[in-house]
């Protein structure tokens, strides 16, 4: 998969990119938020819709609630993390994505073994871009397209979901795709 990813990246553009997958671990606490950085949402946070018992995520400014608490979760067989709810109420949920526009959603955390499709729409691969923010891409639309965690229209929206990663260096970098632990 690693291979397969790295050909993908390198045919779409981005020969020479760092990914953070393989080495050092997942140094995320319980409770971490996953805040954004563009302009329209810099300072908020990927947050469960419902106050925790919602399967959709959206921003929200970033508050001490548990439906705004992540765990980065190393995935042993793709090489990627899981991104899990700590929320009481999401207790054993992930963050799926689904394709290019649509809304991620926190479903049940499935299994390799038993799951495959879906458990890699739940496997997200940290691209480091510049100091703490990362692109999070999902391991299930490679290489068919490239897709990251992404807040729709530009960061105009409060809606997460996926679409085609933009550019990782020079003045077209995405704030909506970044994402850095806080």
């Amino acid at each position: 998969m690693r291979l397969l990813l790295r050909r993908a990246l390198q045919g779409a553009g981005a020969a020479g990119m760092v990914i953070a997958l393989s080495s050092a671990p997942v140094s995320a606490g319980v409770g971490t938020r996953l805040a954004n950085g563009d302009g329209n949402t810099s300072g908020t946070c990927m947050s469960i819709v419902n106050a925790g018992r919602g399967t959709s995520v959206e921003m929200e400014p970033c508050t001490t609630n548990a439906h705004q608490g992540w765990e980065l979760v190393r995935e042993p067989h793709l090489g990627g993390v899981q991104i899990l709810s700590q929320d009481i109420d999401a207790g054993g949920r992930c963050l799926t994505a689904h394709g290019q526009g649509v809304r991620v959603t926190m479903d049940r955390c499935v299994s390799r073994s038993t799951h495959p499709g879906l458990y890699a729409q739940q496997v997200w691969g940290p691209v480091t871009i510049s100091g703490s923010w990362q692109q999070l891409l999902n391991y299930a639309f490679v290489p068919a397209g490239l897709q990251c965690l992404d807040v729709r229209d530009n960061g105009t929206s409060n809606v997460v979901q996926t679409w085609l990663c933009g550019p990782i260096t020079g003045p077209n970098i995405k704030g909506n795709q970044l994402w850095k632990l806080w």
